[in-house]
């Protein structure tokens, strides 16, 4: 026979389970857009240091 309490304990951990999973996505998508974040940002400084080194070269050169 069941006690009425064990449903609910199965209910509050499932409803624990759910919690846990979703803060684990939200920290996951979190994480990936902060690295989305820091490679836009790499890959913008590496444009600038490319276009100011061909803009001192082409200084230089004329």
């Amino acid at each position: 026979f069941c006690f009425p309490y064990t449903s609910l304990i199965i209910i509050i951990i499932i409803i624990i389970i759910i919690i846990i999973i979703v803060i684990i996505i939200i920290i996951i998508i979190i994480i990936i857009i902060i690295i989305i974040i820091i490679i836009i940002i790499i890959i913008i400084i590496i444009i600038i240091i490319i276009i100011y080194y061909h803009l001192l070269l082409f200084i230089i050169v004329t």
